[in-house]
């Protein structure tokens, strides 16, 4: 009767372990699954305004004008929360680049008027 139990209180105590096991690679899963899915909507959002702001320069050719069109004050900084907007005169075009706090996620360049 003793061996019985004790097997069995063995065999509960693998299963146990095997579903902690199981629990945490899943955990782990879903975690990566969820930076994966916030790393992807960062950079749609980035790139969609990083494009705007290119395309605005390629039509007019001002930096500050580019600010006023993108929501900003005609200055090279335009705060789009949770993101920032960086324009940056670039020889004879503009760089921009946008953040989400201190971490560049999308960059493109722009030449200047079109035509």
């Amino acid at each position: 009767m003793r061996r019985g139990l004790d097997t069995f209180l063995t065999e509960s105590l693998i299963m146990t372990a095997v579903l902690a096991i199981a629990a945490a690679l899943s955990l782990s899963v879903f975690m990566k699954a969820g930076q994966m899915r916030r790393r992807a909507e960062d950079l749609s959002a980035c790139s969609s305004l990083v494009y705007s702001a290119v395309q605005c320069y390629d039509a007019c050719g001002d930096i500050k004008q580019v600010s006023r069109l993108m929501g900003g004050d005609g200055g090279e900084n335009i705060e789009l929360a949770p993101y920032t907007l960086l324009l940056k005169q670039d020889g004879e075009g503009m760089t921009a680049e946008a953040y989400r706090g201190d971490e560049m996620v999308f960059s493109a360049a722009a030449k200047g008027v079109i035509g």
